[in-house]
């Protein structure tokens, strides 16, 4: 027992240091918006996933939009009925659909 006074100033040290630079009355401005976040993390956990997986087609399609920029398709409808047809769910596509791609680049098939 000759030891817990040394133990609880190592605790509020610690704490004394995590708590950095603010003063009690500024902690509100810092907890508040963290507490809000965690939970908004914890909220949307389920559908993180899927989110990130959009978020690489939302890539996939701002490089397609720049190969055809490349291809000198300048029409934004272009791109957009391709990208359309291109980032169709793999059980809606149609059997012209891989026509359909080539035909707005150009292509021959």
């Amino acid at each position: 027992m000759s030891d817990f006074p040394q133990k609880v100033s190592f605790i509020w040290s610690v704490a004394d240091l995590l708590r950095g630079p603010y003063k009690p009355a500024q902690y509100g401005r810092v907890i508040l918006p963290l507490t809000v976040l965690r939970r908004l993390d914890c909220v949307l956990e389920p559908t993180k996933a899927k989110v990130v997986e959009q978020q690489a087609e939302a890539h996939q399609l701002y490089d397609l939009q720049a190969k055809l920029a490349a291809e000198q398709v300048y029409h934004s409808n272009e791109i957009e009925e391709f990208a359309k047809v291109f980032f169709k769910p793999k059980g809606r596509q149609a059997s012209n659909d891989h026509a359909q791609m080539h035909r707005i680049l150009g292509l021959s098939c």
